[in-house]
């Protein structure tokens, strides 16, 4: 008996099922009763209701594989192999699922307000305002003075 390869609902559960039990859908798709991966991304582009559980199994996915990095830690035996194995499982959920495993950017910025004056600073001015504002943003300090 081949590949299957016609969609049905009962397929599609299985597939999400075996994803979402950790394994990625290449894996998934080398087993006999699975069709290949092609098969099973073109339903993901066509079938809106495919793409979101499956999107659910691959954020179920992403879990799973950081619930195995407290196993490796806490049964890690050979210190590389072990950070290489959660290493691994790190990328993989940050990809998964960025907004909960990926990396968070941290902006801090001030903004400050202008000041216009009907009297301009002198050169002699500005460069002195400009060296205490230096100074305090160096310092990280909020503002200067001027």
């Amino acid at each position: 008996m081949g590949r299957p390869s016609k969609f049905t609902a009962e397929l599609a559960i299985e597939i999400c099922r075996r994803v979402a039990d950790g394994r990625s859908l290449r894996s998934v798709c080398r087993d006999e009763d699975m069709p290949n991966a092609d098969t099973v991304n073109e339903w993901r582009i066509n079938r809106a209701e495919f793409s979101e559980q499956y999107a659910r199994a691959r954020e179920r996915r992403a879990e799973v594989l950081a619930d195995e990095i407290l196993d490796i830690a806490d049964k890690a035996e050979d210190a590389q192999i072990a950070r290489l194995q959660v290493d691994a499982r790190k990328w993989a959920a940050s990809k998964l699922d960025p907004k909960r495993y990926g990396d968070r950017l941290d902006i801090d910025a001030t903004v400050r307000k202008a000041e216009v004056s009907e009297n301009p600073l002198t050169d002699e001015q500005w460069a002195a305002s400009y060296a205490v504002n230096r100074l305090a943003t160096a310092a990280g300090t909020a503002e200067g003075t001027g």
